[in-house]
């Protein structure tokens, strides 16, 4: 445990559900999707909430942004493989595997995507 310690990663495939509740108005505005994962890690309940913004500007005007988001939220196999990066024993920051969701739901669209924003918490963006 050391000020210069590594950083260690470990990946797991976890569950997600699409937040399209709690300001559904501005992710529209914004063509963002928020994606949270959940799972009991190290021993405590852990939800990974993510943002992401479609890069490609052009995809926003042809309503893509609208089947993207009904693709997603209709998606029967809702996992992803998520990234989980450690310093000194401890979750310090995360990344969802946007190749991995992309596979999963057949559509490469869904690489354009950029994460704008993201969080590890210990409520689920529902109850927040």
């Amino acid at each position: 445990m050391g000020f210069f310690s590594k950083t260690v990663i470990k990946e797991m495939q976890l569950p997600y559900i699409v937040d399209d509740f709690t300001e559904p108005k501005l992710d529209d505005a914004a063509a963002s999707i928020s994606i949270e994962v959940y799972a009991h890690i190290d021993g405590e309940n852990k939800y990974l909430y993510n943002t992401f913004m479609i890069s490609a500007h052009e995809m926003c005007d042809d309503k893509t942004y609208y089947k993207m988001l009904e693709e997603i939220k209709l998606c029967e196999d809702k996992h992803v493989n998520v990234k989980l990066k450690y310093r000194n024993e401890k979750l310090k920051a995360f990344e969802i595997d946007i190749k991995d969701l992309a596979e999963r739901l057949k559509d490469d669209r869904f690489l354009n995507l950029e994460t704008v924003g993201w969080g590890i918490n210990d409520k689920s963006c529902k109850n927040i």
